[in-house]
């Protein structure tokens, strides 16, 4: 393999430090150790299974069918295109080097997307978030979008300068790992095509940002215990919506994780491996964990997207001559998007402890070329403009700047139920937002069970490989062998690149303070992305081709099996119906499946064709309310819910009315299956149960029950009577009596 000169001026990194042929049996060894514990419980039949699983892509069934696919395609394309608009044109006239496309592409649309996340929030403060003026701009910013796309692919087109032979792969090996990905795209498409039945996306990825377009404004929701979470992705998740609807969303959310490839691959060829680059995309890309998340709207990717950019414009910092205004502007690139990346979550936070320890250890290693204080200073400050809004949000609204967490520290501040309920409370308890049972929920660790018990250290310490090896196991909690496999050979031979120990540590002290605090497999998507980085490099680092090529060989294997593995469970297959139009969307939605239990959506369709403009819904049982086209009243698990709330704290029946006529309730969704569900979780105090009893049958009509026969998971829809109306024969029950076990008082 010959040295050369990477993009970035940095010499080639082939230098191994052990014989290739005793690195590749001691890999062999290891390997066979992951592996057949991953993979031993799984037979030929799992894998045919799996095969006829990636080959069920059903086709449109028409040109409409079609054409509703593309639509939305294009919908999401256009809200991307007009971030990376957006990107371009803060970037554009800055100065910014950048030393390669990919690069270029990757950091651009992470600007971009920090920019007008931040510039959403600011306007659903401001209460001028409306759909068709932001599905306007979004368009025209695509349009220029478009146009920066087309400048970038002349510009780099016309610059070969950053091309240089990459170390020779076999070319089995490739086409091997490009196999694999086109298998991926044919498992993801069905889901992607599909209308959005995630729980958690109903709940509050995609319902928050639904019911701020609705109102046109962000909206204070403590019954919903996650609208206090940074979430950046929902004000993106906003704009796509504004264009193309949910589906486009989804789009939006499966394209951050090509995204994090752009970078990593960008990445790579500053360290003169361009190669690594795109098989550590392959990588990240083909991880189970990360599979699975490419189809659920969530934040896992977006996270991970922004913590590689945040790496990558950290270590180009890095890498500028000290003092120049080229290493400032991307000290305030890594800023802001280090901030963007803490502005997805709460786990995220970790983040300014990964970049310090990089920081530090450069300064060790290189002390003229140290960070300086009025540069980490600008850094702090763009990072602190990302993530401050999210926190003074929370703060006007809920009285607690990091709510729910540490609430019962905090006064709630007295507007923040005004505008809902008028529940004339000061703090808000336990009760309304348990913030423990959400961290339980989230597989929190116990820091003293885990530092002081055995058990706990030795659950901990199994953590990696339980969750490299149980292949047999949920494809939401599997990482896959490949990394366990190969982490090894970033210590026997690591590439001489010198920051190649930045991001190790980097991304040792992002993985090692969260693994202390949560058990949760999803959490650790973002330290996959520069981990995939590492490990590929230190492949490609081997002098010998033979040696590499072996390696690669039996890595693309591994994305084979962790394809495989993920494919099966769950098959697309049964979307086939939806993704062809032979069964309508509505119909779907209707009907409950595997990770979709007794939908509401026959009542939100009720309610979408014949409620007023200007009804709203109070979401009795089942807090998933995306599809819904009428203002209504947000909640989620491990808060009160309002109805639950209202009932226990009116003085009476008749205050029980005024204060839902005051908060313009007009109807009541209610879903039987899921209030059976979670009514363990509910209390109905004594006054909640005379208040009930006192209104229920009086002032409520039902105007839509699904089918006839009202069971425990009949979807039913009430309306909210005037007195006049209350005072005339109606249509009424004791459903809701017999849901709650309220014996006659």
């Amino acid at each position: 393999m010959s040295r050369r000169k990477g993009a970035g001026g940095s010499a080639a990194p082939a230098r191994p430090r052990l014989a290739s042929g005793l690195v590749v049996a001691a890999l062999a060894v290891w390997a066979g150790i992951v592996l057949k514990a991953s993979y031993a419980a799984l037979g030929w039949p799992f894998t045919g299974e799996s095969l006829r699983a990636l080959t069920c892509m059903p086709s449109p069934g028409d040109l409409a069918v079609a054409a509703r696919h593309i639509g939305r395609f294009g919908a999401a394309s256009v809200a991307l295109l007009s971030c990376f608009g957006v990107g371009r044109a803060a970037l554009g006239s800055r100065g910014l080097a950048f030393k390669n496309p990919w690069e270029a592409a990757g950091l651009t649309l992470a600007v971009g997307q920090a920019l007008c996340g931040a510039a959403l929030l600011l306007c659903g403060l401001a209460g001028i978030l409306h759909p068709v003026p932001l599905a306007g701009l979004t368009g025209a910013a695509g349009l220029y979008g478009a146009v920066a796309l087309r400048d970038w692919l002349r510009r780099w087109r016309g610059d070969p300068s950053w091309l240089a032979p990459w170390p020779r792969v076999h070319p089995v090996a490739s086409a091997a790992l490009v196999a694999a990905l086109a298998g991926a795209v044919l498992y993801e498409l069905p889901f992607l095509l599909a209308p959005e039945t995630f729980y958690d996306a109903l709940v509050y990825h995609l319902n928050l940002p639904n019911l701020y377009l609705i109102e046109h404004r962000i909206v204070p929701t403590p019954s919903n215990i996650y609208s206090g979470i940074p979430a950046i992705p929902q004000m993106l998740y906003a704009q796509a919506m504004a264009v193309g609807g949910p589906a486009a969303a989804r789009w939006v959310n499966a394209a951050w994780g090509p995204a994090t490839g752009l970078l990593l691959a960008g990445i790579a060829v500053r360290w003169g491996l361009g190669g690594a680059g795109l098989w550590a995309a392959g990588f990240y890309l083909l991880t189970p964990l990360v599979l699975y998340e490419s189809h659920r709207t969530s934040v896992g990717l977006a996270w991970g997207f922004f913590l590689t950019a945040a790496f990558g414009a950290l270590l180009a910092a890095l890498e500028e001559p000290a003092g120049t205004p080229e290493r400032r502007r991307w000290w305030i690139v890594a800023g802001l998007l280090a901030g963007t990346a803490m502005a997805t979550k709460y786990p995220a936070w970790g983040l300014p402890f990964a970049a310090a320890a990089a920081v530090l250890f450069h300064a060790r290693r290189a002390p003229a070329a140290r960070a300086r204080l009025p540069e980490l200073a600008l850094a702090v400050l763009a990072a602190a403009a990302a993530l401050s809004p999210w926190l003074a949000k929370n703060a006007a609204f809920y009285g607690n700047p990091v709510y729910p967490y540490l609430h019962e520290t905090f006064t709630s501040s007295p507007a923040s139920r005004a505008g809902w309920l008028d529940l004339r409370r000061k703090h808000l308890s336990a009760a309304e937002a348990d913030w423990r049972a959400l961290n339980s929920d989230a597989n929190a660790r116990d820091l003293r069970r885990t530092v002081t018990t055995w058990d706990g250290l030795r659950d901990y310490l199994r953590h990696p490989w339980d969750f490299s090896t149980r292949a047999h196991f949920f494809e939401a909690e599997l990482m896959g062998p490949l990394f366990l496999c190969l982490v090894p050979l970033a210590f026997l031979g690591a590439p001489a690149v010198p920051a190649y120990p930045l991001l190790a540590l980097a991304t040792a002290a992002c993985w090692l303070p969260l693994s202390l605090i949560s058990g949760m497999p999803r959490f650790f998507v973002p330290c996959l992305a520069p981990l995939s980085l590492l490990i590929a490099a230190a492949v490609f680092a081997l002098g010998s081709a033979a040696a590499r090529s072996w390696i690669l060989a039996a890595a693309a294997a591994v994305c084979w099996g962790n394809l495989l593995v993920t494919a099966v469970s769950p098959s697309g297959a049964y979307l086939a119906g939806v993704v062809s139009g032979r069964v309508p969307e509505p119909e779907f939605l209707r009907g409950g499946k595997t990770g979709y239990p007794t939908p509401p959506y026959a009542g939100i369709e009720f309610i979408n064709r014949h409620a007023p403009a200007d009804a709203k819904v109070m979401l009795v049982g089942d807090p998933r309310g995306v599809y819904l086209e009428r203002r209504y009243l947000a909640s989620s698990l491990f808060a009160a819910q309002d109805f639950e709330d209202v009932f226990n704290s009116s003085a009476s029946p008749e205050d029980l009315v005024q204060r839902l006529r005051r908060a313009q309730v007009t109807h009541f969704l209610v879903n039987r299956g899921e209030l059976a569900r979670v009514r363990p979780s509910m209390y109905i105090s004594p006054q909640g149960k005379v208040n009930y009893d006192g209104f229920w049958r009086r002032y409520t009509e039902r105007v839509f029950a699904e089918g006839t026969d009202l069971n425990d998971y009949r979807v039913l829809v009430y309306r909210l009577l005037s007195e006049e109306e209350a005072g005339r024969p109606h249509e009424t029950d004791d459903l809701f009596r017999t849901a709650f076990n309220l014996s006659p008082l």
